[in-house]
């Protein structure tokens, strides 16, 4: 069933009904992310495949800048970066960057 906001009601027919109640059912499905060159960092690690691939950037910018302030501040300035600038900050290689779509993509 999808998830939304429903209306349950029984009655002994359409025009009686005697009981009604409204209820909200939540997602037990999350939706793929699609992942293209303009998917931002952050959204981009929310794709299993995509974070896996992903994860050595995470662990370069982890050595680099500690697990202080400095990592925090470097991951709010990457989580808007497009996934295409990413070679360009020789973090990836464009045939990296190919991979990881194509991959992300196909799960």
């Amino acid at each position: 069933m999808d998830a939304g906001e429903y209306e349950i009601s029984i009655g002994a027919s359409a025009a009686d009904i005697r009981l009604a109640a409204r209820v909200t059912l939540p997602s037990s499905h999350q939706a793929a992310v699609a992942i293209d060159r303009k998917t931002p960092f952050a959204k981009a690690l929310q794709h299993p495949v995509a974070r896996e691939r992903l994860q050595p950037v995470l662990d370069g910018m982890r050595e680099r800048f500690g697990d202080g302030e400095g990592s925090e501040t470097m991951m709010l300035f990457m989580s808007d970066t497009p996934l295409s600038k990413f070679p360009i900050m020789g973090a990836l290689t464009e045939d990296q960057l190919e991979e990881l779509i194509a991959a992300a993509n196909t799960e």
